[in-house]
């Protein structure tokens, strides 16, 4: 009679089998740097994540359909940007604006109503939310990037006038890009459309006006944007 001795497994075979593994997963790794090399790769890590941005733009206001609001003029700012390395970056800004406006008296003939322009300054005080269509990364040093900010504008008075617009609440839709010029050092370009809303006195319905309105003002900045700490 035969005796059917039981078949013990080898203590190789696991040992053997993670090498084969092993050797699938390097050929994996190696087949999946195939395509660009990372020192000629278009796409690079945005290696900072807090930006100081000293910025100098142009405000493209008409003053609403009264014109009484302010007008275009030259905007200086500051921001500091956060997470700017994410897909979500969150700022918080400070700009001022040279602006100028017209001037409504009522008590004025009809058709000398309207005199000007005078100088009507603004400061604005906003935080905005971006989102990085690039996530982390640029694209031959581009990092284009979509959102929306939100704050309070404060108006200057100009004396001896019908109307001042005073401290408005606004909102701006933006859109721009960053582009690298080192790790630390980026130029930006960004473009707004703000909405702020415009309340008329009583005196301007006689001139055919509404008694408010939301206005739509293009907004362009540019901007030099600094790694922090540097």
């Amino acid at each position: 009679m035969f005796e059917l001795l039981p078949v013990r497994p080898s203590a190789r075979l696991p040992a053997a089998a993670a090498t084969i593994l092993l050797l699938f997963a390097g050929a994996g790794a190696a087949a999946a740097q195939v395509g660009h090399d990372p020192a000629t790769s278009p796409y690079t890590d945005v290696r900072h994540s807090v930006w100081m941005v000293f910025s100098g733009g142009e405000f493209f206001g008409s003053g609403g359909d009264a014109g009484v609001a302010p007008h275009d003029g030259p905007v200086a700012g500051f921001r500091m940007s956060f997470l700017a390395n994410k897909t979500v970056q969150i700022d918080a800004g400070i700009m001022y604006g040279f602006l100028g406006r017209m001037v409504y008296d009522p008590f004025q003939p009809q058709g000398q109503r309207f005199s000007g322009p005078v100088d009507n300054d603004v400061l604005w005080v906003d935080g905005a939310i971006h989102f990085n269509l690039m996530g982390g990364k640029t694209w031959h040093r581009l990092a284009p990037f979509v959102g929306n900010a939100i704050g309070m504008a404060f108006v200057e008075d100009v004396r001896s006038t019908a109307f001042n617009l005073g401290t408005k609440f606004y909102f701006a839709p933006l859109v721009g890009v960053r582009y690298f010029l080192s790790d630390k050092l980026a130029l930006t370009a960004e473009s707004r459309f703000q909405f702020w809303n415009i309340k008329y006195t009583v005196s301007f319905a006689q001139e055919g006006f509404s008694a408010s309105e939301w206005s739509v003002t293009p907004w362009v900045n540019l901007g030099l944007a600094v790694a922090w700490p540097f």
